[in-house]
Parts: C-alpha cells; structure tokens; sequence
C-alpha cells in the first residue's frame, strides 16, 4: 500500500522544516503554488522536500502557465464547474451545511481518499498561519487568508476543518 502526502502551503511550514520527511512519502501531492515548478526548484526543499508526483490545482490559469508536467507523474486541474467539484460541495452540504465553494485542500483530500485508504496531511491550517510564500503570487494573498480563516470569502474554511477533523478521527487522515 503507497504511503501518500498531501503537502499544503502554511507557514507553519517554514517552523516544521518536513522537506527529508515529506520525501520519504511513495506518493508526494502538491496543491496550487506549491506545486509550481519554481517552487519546487530545490531552494526551499528543507522546507518542502523535492518529490512530486500529483499536482492538483484549482486555479486552471496556473496550470496554463506551465503546460507541462514539469516533474509530476500526474496533473490534476479542479474545474469550478466539474461534476467533482459538485459531488465535494454536496457531501460536505450533507455533512455540515456548507454552503461556499470547496478549497483546492477539500478537493484534494476527498480525492485522494478516492484511491487510496488513508493519507497524510501537512501545512494545512485552514489558512491561519497564511501562505507560507506570503503575496509572491497573488496581491492581498495575506489579507484574503485572514478572512478564510474567520470563515469569510470563497471557502467555508470552518466546515472545511470540521470535515477534516471527522477524517481524522475516522482514521482516514493523520496530520504530520
């Protein structure tokens, strides 16, 4: 059975320094920024280790900019408009009431829990902490993650949270 990670982009990645554990996963997902390929150019790899091999992205115009791989095995784009997207947003509805769009985290995590029994998540905070790349790639990136961490703008971060603590006690998900 493949020990898989989900790697999220907090700051508190930057105290954690998961990069040697992270790379020690069989099967390593990135998410949005985190899976660029300048990111992943081994300067922050204490950081964030340098293994890749999904890249799931909600953002579509990112994956745009880097049209190919660029060292994932697999790329993974979240339509706003996909049948997933609407399946995600209904089982969380069904779970909790959320009632926003779902994050690139909850598309990611439900998922890989599609094809695999259990996996492992980190820098994942509900957008607490922030990004860990600050404004680099998006103006107001700081601000905007303090309103998703109070449960305002495009996510529910909240119910979020609440989903990914039920798949932790289930047994589902273990945090790093």
């Amino acid at each position: 059975m493949d020990k898989v990670i989900l790697v999220g982009a907090s700051k508190s990645l930057l105290n954690d320094k998961l990069g040697k554990v992270i790379d020690t996963f069989d099967v390593v997902c990135r998410m949005n920024a985190g899976g660029r390929p300048d990111i992943l150019n081994g300067e922050h790899k204490d950081i964030l280790g340098t293994k890749r091999n999904i890249w799931m992205c909600k953002h579509i115009g990112l994956l745009n900019m880097f049209q190919n791989n660029h060292g994932h095995d697999e790329v993974i784009g979240f339509s706003e408009k996909s049948d997933f997207n609407e399946k995600v947003t209904l089982k969380l509805k069904e779970f909790n009431g959320f009632n926003k769009k779902p994050s690139c985290g909850i598309l990611s995590i439900i998922y890989l829990l599609e094809k695999y029994d259990k996996i492992h998540i980190c820098g994942m905070d509900g957008f607490k902490g922030g990004h860990w790349y600050g404004n680099k790639f998006i103006e107001g990136q700081n601000k905007s993650d303090e309103m998703a961490a109070k449960g305002f703008g495009s996510h529910n971060v909240l119910k979020e949270l609440e989903y990914i603590d039920h798949l932790v006690a289930i047994g589902k998900i273990e945090k790093i």
